[in-house]
């Protein structure tokens, strides 16, 4: 079991260079276990002498890095456009839940890290929200894995949360509603990937943005709910 805040990653990590982070997994039973990213000068995302391989317990959390399990992950440079393979190891079925434990560097100033639940096709801000996840007993280094630009999946209803969020275009303003969960951020990108519009802080269950503060053409909404979900929703703006 690795709970300990002293779970920290190698020595050669430079403190001043890193941007890191350190994520949990509480097992039914309340047991908890720990993995961690580092990214950092002369960094490689390759398997290299700066990551520490998992230690193979009936329960566990780890990246991947092709098929090796590490716990302690030491990566170039951050960029926002990476991906991360994520993968558990569960003894029981149950309801377990991944949480972020501690940040430092990029993500301690405002650099989401969101969970992309593929079975679910979910994407969940875990700087915002706990995620919690039901599953069967088993290895799954294929369910989740760690982004940090949710605009990068821009299919339509990329989440089947989707149904959640509504939006339409009403005396002169695109109305974003939430059905559930509170509001608590919306971008709009253009299909291009650059983003047009950010609020954040809203904190309510609707959110209007006027139709002249937008180009006429498809763009897309990112909206993240209080729950930590993260909907991504295309929208035609003619």
């Amino acid at each position: 079991q690795n709970d300990s805040p002293e779970f920290f990653g190698k020595n050669n990590f430079n403190p001043s260079e890193k941007d890191r982070y350190w994520l949990t997994l509480r097992t039914p039973t309340g047991m908890e276990y720990m993995t961690a990213v580092v990214y950092f000068n002369n960094g490689s995302n390759d398997f290299t002498l700066d990551d520490s391989e998992a230690n193979g317990s009936s329960d566990d959390i780890y990246t991947l890095i092709g098929e090796e399990q590490i716990a302690i992950h030491g990566r170039a440079p951050f960029v926002k456009t990476d991906v991360v393979p994520l993968g558990v190891r569960l003894f029981d079925m149950g309801t377990y839940v991944i949480s972020l434990y501690d940040k430092e560097g990029v993500f301690a100033n405002g650099q989401n890290i969101y969970i992309r639940d593929k079975k679910l096709k979910t994407i969940y801000n875990l700087t915002q929200a706990d995620y919690k996840f039901i599953e069967d007993a088993g290895e799954f280094n294929d369910r989740f894995e760690i982004i940090y630009n949710p605009n990068s999946l821009t299919s339509d209803n990329a989440s089947e949360n989707a149904s959640q969020i509504l939006i339409e275009k009403k005396d002169g303003n695109i109305v974003v509603t939430s059905t559930e969960n509170k509001i608590t951020q919306v971008e709009i990108f253009s299909l291009n990937g650059r983003s047009a519009f950010q609020k954040s802080e809203i904190n309510n269950l609707q959110f209007k943005v006027p139709v002249n503060r937008l180009e006429k053409q498809i763009i897309v909404f990112v909206v993240e709910t209080e729950a930590g979900e993260v909907i991504t929703k295309k929208f035609v703006n003619n």
